[in-house]
């Protein structure tokens, strides 16, 4: 969040000194690099974008525009959102999600991210979004999940198949309305024909 990645002037070479000096006391000190998780961003802007809006499109300072909604944070989380939630850091190995320990927890989470992934679609309709729109927009956002950097990249893929499943899952389920069965099956066919 600090604009122009070309930004010439004096506070941006301070800024990007600090940053090397402090890289090449780590690395005399025997200790890793600094790693910055890349997906971190102004923690207040990012929990506005999250919690405070239910569909928003985002211009940000570069890239193109792109869609916001909470349903990414609490519905379509990527095992690194995970382990972030539980308190591991970015370095940490997935496959500790798969342990005896946390398998409650992220089953809990998973039934969680289900129901919120409901209540947003029923949202969604209350607000006076058809069938269409609201396939239209779980389009887009499944569109959207792609690119960026290796990790974020990999997060999204796995943002993909999640929305995927999700929506396979609402539409098998016998305990939702009937119109959330034909919105997912439509969702499910129009997702097909994205690249």
């Amino acid at each position: 969040m600090r604009g122009p990645i070309f930004d010439r002037s004096m506070s941006s070479f301070s800024r990007n000194f600090r940053y090397g000096m402090m890289q090449i006391r780590s690395l005399m000190s025997g200790r890793n690099m600094v790693r910055r998780d890349p997906r971190e961003q102004d923690a207040e802007a990012k929990e506005a974008l999250k919690k405070g809006f239910t569909l928003i499109r985002v211009k940000p300072g570069h890239g193109n525009e792109f869609l916001g909604s909470r349903m990414i944070p609490n519905s379509l989380m990527a095992s690194r959102d995970l382990l972030l939630e539980f308190g591991y850091p970015l370095s940490a190995d997935i496959s500790v999600l798969r342990s005896k320990e946390l398998a409650p927890r992220v089953e809990s989470r998973m039934e969680q991210a289900y129901t919120s992934f409901i209540d947003e679609l029923n949202l969604w309709a209350r607000l006076g979004y058809s069938r269409d729109e609201i396939t239209a927009l779980l389009t887009r956002i499944y569109r959207e999940q792609t690119g960026g950097g290796p990790l974020v990249e990999k997060d999204r893929k796995e943002r993909r198949k999640r929305l995927k499943d999700l929506l396979t899952r609402v539409k098998n389920d016998n305990q939702v309305p009937g119109g959330l069965h034909q919105l997912a099956e439509s969702t499910l066919s129009a997702l097909k024909r994205v690249v």
